[in-house]
């Protein structure tokens, strides 16, 4: 049985060769990158688990209706004084 396949040039195994090689290499970048991604995500769950241990033993509800009291305060100073400098614009606007 005879090979009715043309055969390739050296040229073309040498690109084929280099193609290959190219192909493995980012294989090889690809594999690389996912294991440290892998070890960061590890690094980051530790470090979340030993987070969330510290703030839930200490905030509490009443913390959070404090702090929430506090912003909702803040936020209504906040509206006053827009509305007042508001007030004081369209005044100034009206006089000739």
């Amino acid at each position: 049985m005879a090979d009715d396949s043309p055969s390739r040039s050296p040229m073309e195994r040498h690109i084929q060769s280099g193609v290959l090689a190219v192909a493995i290499a980012l294989l090889l970048w690809v594999g690389n990158s996912v294991t440290d991604v892998g070890k960061s995500i590890v690094v980051l769950q530790t470090q979340f688990g030993s987070m969330s241990q510290q703030i839930g033993g200490t905030y509490r509800t009443s913390d959070a209706q404090r702090d929430r009291a506090d912003s909702d305060r803040a936020f209504i100073e906040i509206r006053a004084r827009v509305s007042a400098l508001e007030d004081l614009h369209r005044s100034e606007r009206r006089r000739p």
